[in-house]
């Protein structure tokens, strides 16, 4: 029987098959199947009406706006591009996840694809300040963005130095060509820090302080090789990777290093680059520079596509080759000799300027008899 309520076969006021029983208190009644629901969506519109509110505090927060101190917003966002990237040697065959960022005091399109635009100097950091003394400074200085920081050691003893510690990325980076055209003298000794690869080093380090929010944003990213991809060519082939892959990409080696020092080491990456001076033991960064902006430019659609195209069918080819054989030597095939046409980061790339689409190059560089023919992989000769 049903007593205050409560029954030995099911929860009380739980609908059955024929009906309800629900009571309390000494009283019990027996409602139909249709009462007892009508009862329950009377009570139903109080308890609706908080959850509709939910989502909207979920939502990312894009645009101009975004980066005021919102890293807490982004810690599960970040989408890297997986095995996007392969990394072999006679004993190892490593697949890399990819995460491109840029962030110029907006989401660039590689930011809407990989979530990571806090990676960019130009984030604002909120009330959260970078705080920066360089090497003798009394008091450090505290910085709303890590573009400010870096451009204030190039003034830190003028007396305008100040006013890059409320400057956003971009007011830091007008402001840094206003003072230099003013006459103001550059300190190409960074502040102490002696050269601006130890100055940027520095300010991440500062930014991406142990045991703080943007560190454990930094760590979300795990093993992903970090790409500052430059939305155009011809801006910058120093910290970015100049769009199409000509650029040395320091800003994501830092990056990377002081993830290294944070969370996960990584042998390769510390076999590719002196991390006291920058410099490359081998061309395998630089490869992989190239092979990174390659795919993000893929993944965004900013490369030439046109089945017709000898370079984009070599391109294809040349990927999928790479994929599926973990190495030419242990696979008993020849080397790759196309590598021998590939551009340093220091030399001018064969890339049509101002423009973030591959040029087209003539038919005669892309033959050679002894390209590899299994596996996938094809010759691609004069017609």
């Amino acid at each position: 029987g049903c007593r205050d309520g409560r029954s030995p076969s099911r929860t009380p006021g739980r609908a059955s098959s024929r009906g309800a029983c629900v009571g309390g208190q000494g009283r019990e009644q027996h409602l139909l199947r249709h009462e007892f629901r009508s009862q329950q969506q009377q009570q139903k519109p109080q308890q609706q009406e908080q959850p509709q509110e939910q989502p909207q505090e979920q939502q990312r927060d894009l645009g101009p706006s975004a980066g005021t101190g919102s890293c807490s917003q982004l810690l599960q966002t970040v989408q890297p591009i997986k095995q996007a990237l392969t990394t072999t040697s006679d004993f190892y065959f490593l697949h890399l996840d990819l995460v491109a960022f840029y962030f110029p005091g907006a989401s660039a399109p590689c930011d809407e694809k990989c979530r990571a635009d806090f990676l960019g100097n130009f984030w604002d950091l909120g009330p959260d300040r970078l705080k920066l003394a360089p090497p003798g400074s009394q008091e450090p200085r505290n910085f709303r963005t890590a573009e400010g920081a870096y451009q204030a050691l190039k003034f830190w003893n003028s007396d305008d130095a100040r006013a890059f510690e409320a400057a956003s990325g971009d007011q830091a980076l007008k402001l840094s060509r206003v003072l230099s055209n003013k006459g103001i003298e550059i300190d190409t000794d960074f502040a102490g820090y002696g050269n601006p690869w130890q100055a940027m080093r520095a300010v991440l380090a500062a930014k991406f302080i142990r045991g703080g929010a943007m560190a454990n944003a930094l760590k979300k990213t795990e093993n992903a090789f970090l790409l500052e991809h430059n939305s155009f060519t011809g801006r910058d082939n120093i910290w970015s990777d100049n769009c199409d892959g000509s650029g040395k990409n320091w800003l994501g080696l830092l990056l990377m290093l002081r993830r290294t020092e944070l969370f996960y080491y990584s042998f390769w990456l510390r076999a590719c680059v002196d991390d006291q001076t920058g410099s490359f033991h081998n061309r395998e960064w630089a490869d992989k520079v190239q092979e990174a902006a390659r795919r993000i430019n893929l993944e965004l659609g900013q490369v030439h596509s046109d089945s017709s195209s000898l370079l984009g069918a070599f391109q294809r080819v040349h990927s999928r080759s790479r994929v599926r054989v973990a190495s030419p030597r242990a696979a008993g095939m020849p080397s790759d000799r196309l590598k021998h046409h590939a551009h340093s980061i220091t030399s001018q790339p064969c890339w049509t300027p101002q423009s973030s689409c591959l040029a087209p190059c003539p038919v005669s560089s892309f033959e050679d008899r002894n390209l590899p023919t299994v596996l996938g992989t094809t010759n691609i000769t004069r017609t």
